[in-house]
């Protein structure tokens, strides 16, 4: 970071240059190497948290589960973070492995909880979906148990600038609480205009569904109406499937 003298000449601090050369070098790193640069110094961080947090994938494997919950719990002590994101993968191995339709029963019930999720923010956030008590302290519950809808909610609803969104399999058995965060961000009343409210995700152009529920388990997930906000984003351009593609 700091300059030094290569063969009597001065070299510069890449935060030295100017801005366009810093996006140009920066956007060539890899995540491990912007990771380490963020820790240098408070400047440094600043620079490269956009492009960390960027395009997030979270993958959900049976042996080796996604950070979902620290990530939820970062974003909120850090809201700022979460609107840096412009794409979220939330993608897994399914309760489908490959080959494809050999069933694993092994399938997680839920994510592995190992931070504590401060019931004070979360409620914050889903008094912005609904008015039923009943639903919030349900979302609440459900988030800190580990539920893959519940908590891909919460994340969701703290991504203003989400510009693409897929889900595998594993994450929409039940869409109820993404579900609930679309529904309320295309759905507003003359009241809504005076409160805080959720994003309205008008960056929004791709979401990307799975083909397929896991119908061994889930023979009759009430989904359908859930899922229809998904398609009232107000700028949307695609919605693809694994094997299709709407536009």
């Amino acid at each position: 970071q700091y300059p030094v003298l290569l063969n009597g000449i001065a070299s510069m601090s890449i935060f030295e240059s100017p801005r366009e050369v810093q996006l140009a070098i920066l956007e060539r790193l890899p995540l491990c190497d912007l990771i380490a640069l963020s820790l240098t110094s408070k400047d440094a961080r600043h620079k490269v948290e956009p492009l960390i947090y960027s395009d997030i994938t979270l993958t959900w494997k049976l042996k080796d589960p996604p950070p979902t919950m620290l990530l939820l719990r970062t974003f909120l002590d850090r809201p700022e973070l979460a609107s840096y994101v412009r794409r979220l993968d939330l993608d897994g191995e399914g309760f489908r492995i490959r080959p494809p339709y050999l069933y694993n029963t092994q399938k997680p019930i839920a994510l592995p909880n190992i931070v504590t999720l401060s019931t004070e923010k979360l409620s914050q956030i889903a008094k912005y979906t609904t008015n039923s008590p009943e639903i919030i302290n349900s979302w609440i519950h459900e988030a800190q148990s580990g539920s893959s809808d519940a908590v891909a909610g919460f994340l969701i609803s703290l991504m203003p600038n989400l510009a693409w969104l897929s889900f595998s399999e594993d994450w929409t058995n039940e869409v109820k609480y993404i579900g609930l965060v679309f529904g309320s961000a295309t759905y507003r009343t003359f009241e809504d205009s005076f409160q805080p409210r959720l994003p309205t995700y008008e960056s929004l152009k791709h979401i990307k569904l799975p083909l397929f529920i896991d119908e061994e388990y889930y023979l009759d997930p009430p989904n359908t109406l859930d899922v229809l906000s998904l398609f009232y984003v107000p700028n949307i351009g695609t919605y693809q499937y694994d094997g299709g593609c709407v536009g």
